[in-house]
């Protein structure tokens, strides 16, 4: 189970308030490595006393500031290790152009991450070269490919050659795919026979908190 983690603000009207209406206020006041962390403790925490019955990796997003700190590796081996979790449970994605970008002072946590037995991911990924440089550049285990190349599927054939030889790439490498924005039963069954790894989308999951898996 796959588990693609994000931050909610508590609303007046439905209990939630979208991320843009409250992140804005958090990068003004250069809290987003501290937002990192605690969305990493508040995740392994579930996870730690969660019983979903099956494996789990729960996919965050940490901010390329966060990657770029020096204590960010240890911070997250310090989390996992105080909990007794097994690395693997952890998935950090980085969206493509960033990773593919990726500054050498990044590397060290890259590495030290992958040493401990953490996943990368590459978040956004168009099926291109750069997707490719980004996965090398972050020893991904995952990529996330595109909702706007998912959408086209099935009505433009460039998308779908594309989707497919990335994936026959992957799949080759050991990297698993997973379909962004699938929210049509015909696109989900086409990622099927291409042999995408993982969908997700509103027509399989709709946004739930983490308790409801357990």
């Amino acid at each position: 189970l796959l588990l693609d983690v994000s931050i909610r603000s508590r609303g007046e009207e439905d209990g939630q308030t979208m991320p843009g209406l409250f992140l804005t206020l958090i990068e003004r006041n250069e809290l987003m490595e501290e937002l990192d962390r605690h969305m990493i403790e508040r995740a392994l925490d579930w996870c730690l006393s969660a019983r979903p019955g099956r494996e789990v990796i729960l996919n965050l997003s940490p901010t390329l500031g966060s990657i770029l700190a020096p204590d960010f590796a240890p911070f997250v081996e310090g989390a996992l290790r105080a909990r007794q979790l097994d690395p693997g449970v952890l998935c950090l994605e980085v969206s493509e152009d960033v990773a593919s970008a990726l500054p050498p002072s990044a590397q060290p946590t890259v590495e030290d991450l992958s040493r401990l037995g953490c996943n990368f991911a590459v978040g956004s990924a168009s099926c291109s070269t750069a997707s490719r440089i980004a996965m090398r550049a972050l020893r991904a285990q995952f990529m996330r490919i595109s909702g706007t190349l998912v959408q086209n599927l099935l009505d433009c054939a460039a998308s779908l050659t594309r989707v497919a030889a990335a994936n026959k790439i992957c799949r080759g490498t050991g990297v698993h795919t997973v379909a962004e924005r699938v929210e049509d039963s015909s696109v989900l069954r086409r990622l099927e026979e291409i042999g995408v790894s993982y969908a997700q989308g509103l027509n399989i999951e709709d946004h739930r908190p983490l308790a409801f898996y357990g």
